[in-house]
Parts: structure tokens; C-alpha cells; sequence
């Protein structure tokens, strides 16, 4: 039966005719040697199949680019015939032998949240990459073996369970579909415990430079605690690690039933928007545990890891977990009220700016997500609106709806908290579009489905005015303007010129500016300006920069001469940048009012004695840490 949940306990000491042993002999060139040991049960055929894509992640990404089956031997080490059955797909001829051993190397080399990297410093495997499945016994025991040397790296990090406490390190999975969706990391990192709820949670943090480590910890454990006391009832697993990658040129992040993967830039921890930014993922990512994992749409569980997955409930899955991902860091207290309205406005903002509105619905943009958001081309934003985005508003708007149907009683917290009892009752299947709107009506107590529907369907302008006034909120929009500096006290020192629209993303480039994306209906769009030419000069003055760009233009009044380049040729055209626009979320119910009521409602935040009072509960360090060769670092 396909699951995604296991405790350590159910996997320890459990045998299992599937068996990978990974080794890192030749690390330092990005190569994983992966050895496959599988009884054949008497079967005249063995079919392996490497997965096209990793759950989570919507697109597929063909890993079988960088695997190479080496040779498939029997017990007595005589080589077995192989037949290419598709791309990815080969069978084995097992000739009456009782086992069949497989060799093949996989070229991990690419540094993000969801693919496997092999370098001289560490490892971090993402199953789903590059260990293929037998077709056919996706649902039985697998095993893991890791052959590293101990001197080199000491530390082993998994949610995978252990099989026993000898080395190398054997570890455990019921099912495929768990061993996919369980990350390892070997390496140096540096690995914090910390234990909510009877549940042990491990923060394994592997940064390129140096970084507030305890900082990250007591924030995720603060994230862990609302999240939690958002869900109700007790944690879904028994153990959960958080995997933190810090390093240049890595961000995002991948949710797992039993962990996360957040990646972020060290750069981003240095200052207030990359700090909100990074507990934004952190919160994003750990929301799935719940809506995405186990609450999860019909298609998306079980698998069928050689294709494409449709759904039109990413909206649910994406789109209230990007809403919450803003509301839950305000609950624990790291935005402040204001920020939170600002984080909001600039979603409404940024959604503005994408023409795909008016072309396809949320509903279709989650169906089409394999082609669209994860393969977008420059022109996509044009022609395509993000579930995650659109959705994440659609989510606040149902918010804001929800408690002003039920004079605050009621919110969508309601709802999904009946999303999960469902999903608790319902562990073998995915949910339906209907069944999500019956227990979204069932927790709320309001019937929902109607503009909740109307809002997932349309193509166009959400309706903000009609809905949030209730609330006392009010979205303003705002021309930029010009910004004064002084020399002392009084003397005027120039003027910083205010932003004017064109609808052009540059990228700079030696000697030029290079044009990344026109939006639609814009100015530049209408000048004829497209993807990929680069812009020479404006108004007779060579161009080099975007700062010199963007102070050219709000210096500048009414129709401009500019020149640029397209395929090598020079052409001239004209261009008239707009007055920039910016949003901004006001509160403005009086006190006393039925608006202000709805208000601190939608503002509340939870109190501290709403988390269990077990949740300081502690647990011996030696249940989580077989294989570690020096002591776990203490949380100070």
C-alpha cells in the first residue's frame, strides 16, 4: 500500500531483498558509485526504472542524463543481459539466479534543494535522482548502505530510519516512495536537536560561511511551536529534520513528509528582507508537512515516477501555504503588524505586474504547472499567473470572507484543520476538488464553494475592493515621487529621481545592458523592445548600467529616443516611461466598529499557552545519534 509515513522504530532490525550501497570513493569529481543488490524471487525478468522527476518539484528533469549502468552480474559474478525498455527504463534477464548486482555511477554536480551534489567536502543525496526502483516492488522494504570514510566526514543526517547501529551505516525505508522522499547528507556539517510534542527535530546546517547557527535553530524551533499549535492535535511524525544548505547561488527550498530542504544565500542573512525572505521558506516548507504531504490532491500519491502528475488543487497545496508562509512569522512575533501589511501589498503588487492574469486561471495554472511554472520562458509572466502567487491572495481573500460571514468567529485555519482530521481518516488516497471544498465548508461553517470557486476560475482582477474593507483594510495605490537630500540642516542637495515604469527587466553584461523580459501592455512592449536585445543608448547617451538607466529615465520627461540592438543590428525607436505605481495595505477601521473587531480577529495571535504543555519534553540524545563520532553541539 502506498505510504510516505514510517517511525524509526517499524524499520529497525527489519531485513530487506532491495538494497543500495552508495560509495564515495571518487567524490571529489562529483561521482556517486552506486552498487544495487535485489533477490529476484524466482523471476525471469527484473524491470528498473529511474525516476524522471522528484515529488514537490513539478517538472520533469530527465536524471537519467547523468546515469550509467556499469554492468549487471549474478552470484557467481557472470555478467546478466540488459534491455534499454525506454529512456530511463531497462530490464534484466535473471537467468535462474537468486540475486541480481547491479553497478552504475551517477554525476551529482548540481547544488540546489532538489538534486543530488557529490563534492570532496560532502554528499547530500537526493534518492529520487539516482536510485532506480524494481517495477513492481515499489511497496516493500528498502535498504540503504553508506561506504565513506569516517576520518573524511563524520556525520550522517536522514530522515531515513536506522536498521541497526553498526557501520557502515545501514539505513531503512518501508517503501520506495519513502526512501525518494528522504534526503541524506554526509559531510562536517554541524547538526542541533532540539524535541516539541515527544517529537525529536534535528536542524542540520551546512554553510559555506559563517553564520548565526543558533539563531536559525531558535527560530525554526519557534516556527515549529505555531505551526503546530496551528494544525492542533499532536505532530505527524516521530522525527523530522531540517536540512539548511548556506552557500552563493542556492535558494528555494523542498518539502518532505519527514523533512525539508531550504536553501539560502549567506548574503540573505545579513539583512531584514533576506532574514523575512529565509523564515518565510523555513515557514512554507515546514507548512507541508501537513497541507502537501498528507493533505494531499488526488494524482499527486501514489506516483508513477516516469511522467507528469496533473491537478488543478495546487492552489491548495501552494497557494494557502504561500499565504500562511507571510501570516505565521507574524504570529511568532518576527514580522511586526506593519510588516505584515507591507509583505501583502507588495504579493498584490507583484501580481499587477503579471499579465498571465488575464489569460489563464489559477485552477489552469496548476494543471499546466509541469510546462508553465517550472519551465517558464521569458515570456511566461505575459502569458501565465503563479498558483503560488495568485493563489497565496486567493487564500487571504477566503481569510478575510470567512470571518466576516462568521463576525470572527471562524477563519480558514477552520477549514483546513478539517482538511486534516480528513486526511488522518483517509491516509491511503488523495483528496478531490469536491471533498476539499466540503471540509473547507464543514470547518468554516460558511458556504464557501461559490466565490471560492469564482475566484479559482477567473481570468482577470481579484475582487480586493469588495472583500477587504471589511476588515478595515484598504489597498492604496501611490505614484512614485521625487526624494529630497540635504547638505545640514536645509540645504537642498539634489533631487533623487523618482522611478518611472518602462516594463523592462535588464540584466547587465559587459558593455551593455541586455533585455530580460518585456511586460505586456507596458511601454517598452509598445515600443517594440523585445527579449534579449540590448539597450545602447538613450537619447544619445551610451548606456552601461541600470543605475544609469534608471537615472536617465526619472530625469527625463515625455517621449524618449532610444537605441539598441537586435541580432547584431542596430535600430532606433521611441519609448515613454509612466509614472511608477506602488501599493500600499492601510488599516483603516475606527475603534469600536464592526470593521475593527474583524480586524484584531484576523490580527490575533496565538497566545503562548495555546502550545501543549508537554511541549519542553525531552528525549536522550543516544535514540538519535547512532553514527556520530563526536558529541552533538549543545543549544546554548
Amino acid at each position: 500500500m502506498y505510504r510516505l509515513d514510517q517511525r524509526d522504530r517499524e524499520v529497525f532490525g527489519l531485513p530487506a531483498d532491495i538494497c543500495y550501497v552508495l560509495s564515495f570513493e571518487r567524490a571529489e569529481r562529483h561521482l556517486l558509485d552506486i552498487r544495487i543488490e535485489v533477490a529476484t524471487r524466482g523471476e525471469p525478468f527484473l524491470e528498473f526504472v529511474l525516476p524522471s522527476w522528484t515529488p514537490g518539484s513539478y517538472k520533469v528533469r530527465e536524471f537519467i542524463t547523468d546515469f550509467t549502468l556499469e554492468g549487471v552480474l549474478d552470484e557467481q559474478g557472470r555478467p546478466l543481459e540488459v534491455e534499454w525498455r525506454a529512456k530511463n527504463r531497462f530490464r534484466i534477464r535473471c537467468d535462474g539466479t537468486q540475486k541480481v548486482y547491479l553497478k552504475a555511477v551517477y554525476f551529482g554536480n548540481e547544488r540546489s534543494v532538489r538534486t543530488t551534489h557529490v563534492d570532496r567536502w560532502q554528499a547530500f543525496i537526493m534518492p529520487s535522482n539516482c536510485l532506480p526502483y524494481v517495477e513492481g516492488r515499489l511497496w516493500e522494504p528498502h535498504h540503504v548502505v553508506l561506504e565513506y570514510d569516517p576520518a573524511r566526514w563524520r556525520r550522517v543526517t536522514t530522515p531515513l530510519a536506522p536498521v541497526d547501529y553498526g557501520f557502515p551505516p545501514r539505513l531503512g525505508a518501508l517503501t520506495y516512495d519513502i526512501l525518494a522522499d528522504s534526503p541524506i547528507q554526509l559531510g562536517n556539517h554541524r547538526v542541533y536537536p532540539f524535541t516539541l510534542g515527544q517529537r525529536l527535530h534535528e536542524v542540520a546546517i551546512l554553510a559555506d560561511e559563517p553564520v548565526d547557527e543558533q539563531w536559525i535553530v531558535r527560530a525554526t524551533e519557534h516556527i515549529v511551536r505555531m505551526t503546530w499549535a496551528f494544525w492542533d492535535g499532536e505532530l505527524p511524525y516521530d522525527r523530522y529534520v531540517f536540512f539548511f544548505h548556506i552557500a552563493p547561488d542556492i535558494l528555494g527550498g523542498l518539502e518532505h513528509a519527514r523533512s525539508s530542504v531550504i536553501g539560502v544565500e549567506p548574503a540573505a542573512l545579513r539583512e531584514l528582507s533576506g532574514v523575512h525572505r529565509f523564515l518565510r521558506l523555513i515557514c512554507h516548507e515546514f507548512f507541508h508537512t501537513w497541507n502537501g504531504k498528507r493533505i494531499r490532491p488526488e494524482g499527486l500519491g501514489p506516483f508513477d515516477y516516469s511522467q507528469e502528475h496533473y491537478t488543478p488543487l495546487l492552489w491548495l497545496v501552494e497557494g494557502i501555504t504561500s499565504y500562511y508562509e507571510m501570516l505565521l512569522p507574524y504570529w511568532c512575533g518576527f514580522f511586526t503588524q506593519q510588516e505584515l501589511l507591507v509583505h501583502l501589498g507588495l504579493e498584490v503588487q507583484q501580481l499587477s505586474h503579471v499579465p498571465g492574469r488575464f489569460y489563464l486561471s489559477v485552477r489552469d495554472s496548476s494543471f499546466l504547472a509541469w510546462v508553465k511554472l517550472y519551465g517558464r520562458s521569458p515570456d511566461g509572466p505575459n502569458r501565465f499567473p503563479s498558483y503560488y502567487l495568485k493563489g497565496g491572495l486567493i487564500a487571504w481573500l477566503a481569510d478575510a470572507w470567512i470571518l466576516q460571514q462568521t463576525q470572527g468567529k471562524r477563519r480558514l485555519q477552520h477549514g483546513l484543520q478539517e482538511l486534516w482530521r480528513w486526511a488522518q481518516n483517509h491516509p491511503e488516497r488523495g483528496i478531490s476538488e469536491e471533498e476539499v471544498l466540503e471540509a473547507l465548508e464543514a470547518g468554516t461553517g460558511v458556504q464557501l464553494r461559490g466565490v471560492l470557486m469564482e475566484w479559482l476560475t477567473e481570468r482577470g482582477e481579484l475582487p480586493y475592493e469588495e472583500v477587504l474593507p471589511a476588515l478595515g483594510l484598504q489597498l492604496r495605490w501611490n505614484t512614485a515621487t521625487l526624494e529630497e537630500r540635504l547638505l545640514g540642516e536645509r540645504f537642498v542637495f539634489g533631487r533623487i529621481p523618482a522611478s518611472r515604469f518602462t516594463g523592462l527587466t535588464l540584466r547587465e553584461e559587459p558593455g551593455g545592458l541586455i533585455v530580460e523580459r518585456v511586460e505586456e501592455f507596458s511601454p517598452a512592449a509598445r515600443a517594440g523592445i523585445a527579449v534579449g536585445d540590448e539597450l545602447v543608448a538613450l537619447n544619445g547617451i551610451r548606456l552601461r548600467t541600470r543605475a544609469q538607466w534608471e537615472a536617465l529615465l526619472g530625469m527625463s520627461d515625455g517621449e524618449l529616443e532610444l537605441t539598441a540592438a537586435s541580432n547584431g543590428r542596430l535600430y532606433t525607436t521611441t519609448i515613454t516611461p509612466e509614472p511608477s505605481r506602488q501599493v500600499r495595505l492601510e488599516l483603516q477601521a475606527e475603534e469600536g466598529t464592526p470593521q475593527a473587531r474583524l480586524c484584531r480577529a484576523w490580527l490575533e495571535r496565538p497566545l503562548p499557552e495555546f502550545v501543549p504543555a508537554d511541549a519542553l519534553d525531552t528525549l536522550p540524545v543516544s535514540l538519535w545519534s547512532p553514527w556520530e563520532l563526536e558529541p552533538r553541539l549543545p543549544l546554548l
